[in-house]
């Protein structure tokens, strides 16, 4: 086989944060076993090739990274004792809790019949299944995604046995801790949920540094038939906080997969979720919220697959962007030539508080097959004027009048959260944000 020459990053303009990541990716290489060493040549070679985006990519013209390029970052250690940064809210009867600190693995919690939590190195060598699912939903289209893939020291892999309705919700808590210097983190998860299993998983994530931080996580969903998986989300991270995110979910025959995410702060939260509804009568519904302040960025991109038949996707967002703050959601749909009696639907709204504040909107649909159906809609608007004067009327002062009628436009996505308890918490905090008076 003839193999195409890569030039190195030397031979073209690069960014101290591209060099960085390049030389922590080429460093890793002899950490992975020998069946994982093809993957990690692949995407190091990625970074080469392309830089951190392609050239001229749509997926990131409106997310520019160039601040964050030009700092260079390292990684740090965790340590058991980075966890008192933990903000002091505890969610009650919560189930086990596994820690990623800086992308390091940490947990105490006691195990559950049916339910194995193990660092992913361990169970790549120990496990085939895992060795056969991990990396397989994962696609190379940016360089923080492939420095993940390139350069993770390690991971939680979470199984749920076949048939096991897990109880209690399990929490990943992902904390970002710097001391002194631009940090990188690169936390890697994978879910196998077995046929027939029930599985209800909530992430939090957290970071208040002052120095530059970098976070690209991956993880993996896999559904396997008549599983069904509630998967939510919480960013809560600081104004020095740089978030790429992708979350890849396969969907067998006749499971159920619930997203539902809340961004509330970060300088740049971006969010890359891909679900492929694989088998017959697979459904998913995707609900987020994001809300991004001044100087913040906060993006959703959003692509399902319909591969098979009867399959469904409900899919609602809602943005709000204050002051000179910045918001994305690009959403697609694709449904297959052998996807029919699709039902997909697609909807996002957008709430400007302010005449610098910048949504960028972009659902579409992309249908092969005619015996489907689809719809797809957004909205960008300011607060009604009739609305705000109606309470201003009724003697409520004017910047509380306004942050019932912002309330209002996104509680009907925070009260769909399938986790009541990390519900409630996301209320409270977005009430601490003044969102909510």
């Amino acid at each position: 086989m003839t193999r195409v020459a890569v030039a190195d990053v030397s031979d073209r303009k690069s960014s101290p944060l591209e060099r960085s990541l390049l030389a922590i990716a080429r460093s890793a290489t002899d950490n992975f076993p020998n069946s994982m060493r093809a993957r990690q040549r692949e995407a190091v070679e990625w970074i080469e090739r392309n830089g951190l985006t392609k050239a001229r990519d749509d997926a990131w013209r409106n997310a520019s990274t160039v601040e964050l390029q030009q700092h260079s970052v390292t990684v740090l250690a965790a340590g058991a004792k980075a966890v008192a940064h933990w903000p002091a809210v505890a969610l009650p009867d919560s189930g086990p809790v596994l820690w990623l600190v800086n992308g390091e693995i940490l947990t105490e919690s006691a195990p559950i019949a049916g339910v194995r939590w193990l660092a992913l190195s361990k169970a790549i060598e120990q496990e085939p299944s895992v060795r056969a699912q991990f990396g397989a939903h994962v696609l190379l289209e940016n360089g923080f995604t492939a420095s993940n893939v390139a350069a993770f020291a390690d991971g939680w892999c979470l199984i749920v046995e076949p048939g096991v309705v897990v109880e209690r919700p399990i929490e990943l808590r992902y904390l970002q801790v710097t001391a002194g210097a631009s940090a990188l983190a690169l936390p890697r998860v994978l879910v196998l949920a077995g046929a027939g299993s029930q599985l209800q998983l909530f992430e939090r994530h957290y970071s208040r540094t002052s120095e530059t931080s970098l976070t690209a996580e991956v993880t993996e969903i896999v559904l396997e038939p008549g599983a069904k998986v509630t998967h939510s989300r919480w960013v809560d991270h600081g104004p020095s906080t740089w978030q790429v995110a992708t979350t890849a979910v396969s969907v067998g025959e006749g499971a159920e997969y619930h997203a539902w995410t809340a961004s509330g702060q970060g300088r740049f939260a971006r969010h890359d979720l891909t679900v492929r509804l694989a088998g017959r009568r697979a459904s998913a519904v995707l609900d987020g919220v994001f809300y991004a302040r001044s100087a913040e960025l906060s993006a959703q991109y959003v692509r399902v697959w319909h591969d098979s038949t009867e399959g469904s996707t409900k899919e609602c967002y809602r943005g709000v962007v204050e002051n000179n703050g910045r918001g994305i959601f690009d959403g697609i749909i694709y449904v297959g030539k052998g996807a029919a009696k699709t039902d997909a639907r697609q909807e996002n709204r957008n709430l400007l508080l302010g005449p610098l504040s910048i949504v960028h909107t972009k659902p579409h649909l992309e249908i092969d097959n005619d015996d489907v159906t689809c719809s797809h809609g957004a909205t960008v608007g300011q607060l009604d004027e009739q609305q705000l004067f109606y309470l201003r009327a009724r003697g409520i002062a004017e910047h509380e009048a306004r942050a019932v009628l912002t309330w209002a436009f996104a509680k009907e996505i925070v009260d769909r959260c399938p986790n009541d308890m990390l519900g409630d918490l996301v209320r409270e905090a977005l009430r601490a944000k003044e969102v909510v008076e």
